[in-house]
């Protein structure tokens, strides 16, 4: 499975997240970019009452037809930390991290400053 684009996630905003079996997760609501301005969390709205919005990392993740599949199974996605919104703080991308197994990135002191994730939509550069 490729990762997916900016441009292809930009176009697949509403349009259904399916897990790896083809089943519907949910709705693509929003991308968050990490620190770099890559694109890094799919935004997840599900059905379940009460689930809110869940965040799936981008890796691995494709588009198939008008759809996002992900990587990941529909119970892994509803199980995940819930995403408040945006930004995703800090704590959550590192909960979210760590719920999907995934390594923490590299970090230099300089790196320290930016705590926050920001939806690709707030970004000038994203249609």
């Amino acid at each position: 499975m490729a990762t997916i684009s900016r441009d292809d996630l930009a176009t697949r905003i509403g349009s259904p997240a399916l897990d790896p079996t083809g089943e519907t997760i949910g709705i693509v609501h929003e991308v968050f970019d990490d620190a770099t301005g890559a694109p890094a969390w799919i935004g997840i709205s599900t059905d379940l009452p009460g689930a809110g919005l869940r965040a799936v990392p981008v890796a691995g993740a494709d588009a198939v037809g008008a759809t996002v599949r992900v990587p990941h199974a529909l119970e892994a996605v509803r199980d995940s930390p819930p995403v408040q919104g945006a930004p995703i703080s800090a704590a959550t991308e590192r909960a979210l991290r760590r719920h999907y197994g995934l390594p923490e990135p590299a970090t230099s002191p300089d790196d320290e400053a930016t705590d926050e994730w920001e939806p690709a939509g707030d970004r000038p550069d994203v249609h």
